[in-house]
């Protein structure tokens, strides 16, 4: 005589396992198609900043911003194109500084919460576009910011002494 209780545990046990592969299968494509479709989203976006910054460059600026005024919400976050055009007449190293951004009222914008690179070594007659990403804090005062990004010359690839070579605002408006 066959244990029918045996049995009937060991089809559970089997039910249970192919729905938990069958899941798990389902979230990893579900999960792969999200992945792919925010990197096309990045790259579109990277490419838009690209040419909007190229096209100010290519008018005789040498720093540019191509969309410098944003209206975003607490936790929100925004991606901008910096760009940088070496007109000095040699290779040189550039360096990128954003200070607090401050309101009217006095309320700052922490510059932590802006994630960039610092330094670009240039190439006589060259641009380079670089992005920046703002990420505004949950607890940020609603205010509109105002914040300094600076970009300074070294001397050639020495960088004892800098000069400022371009400034440019962004303005933030937190609702």
């Amino acid at each position: 005589m066959i244990n029918k209780k045996g049995i009937e545990l060991s089809i559970n046990f089997l039910v249970i396992i192919i729905l938990s592969i069958a899941i798990f299968s389902f979230s990893i494509f579900f999960l792969r198609n999200l992945f792919t479709s925010t990197e096309q989203a990045g790259e579109q976006i990277s490419s838009r900043l690209q040419e909007q910054t190229f096209s100010l460059l290519a008018q005789g600026k040498k720093t540019a911003i191509p969309i410098n005024k944003f209206t975003l919400s607490p936790g929100g976050s925004e991606v901008v194109g910096l760009g940088m055009n070496n007109v000095i007449g040699q290779d040189n190293k550039f360096i990128v500084e954003i200070l607090d951004g401050k309101s009217e009222s006095g309320k700052v914008f922490p510059k932590e919460s802006i994630l960039y690179d610092t330094e670009f070594i240039i190439e006589n007659n060259d641009q380079k576009v670089t992005s920046i990403l703002i990420k505004v804090p949950t607890k940020q005062p609603s205010e509109e910011y105002i914040i300094d990004v600076r970009i300074l010359s070294c001397d050639g690839l020495d960088c004892d002494k800098t000069e400022i070579y371009g400034l440019q605002k962004l303005y933030i408006k937190v609702e």
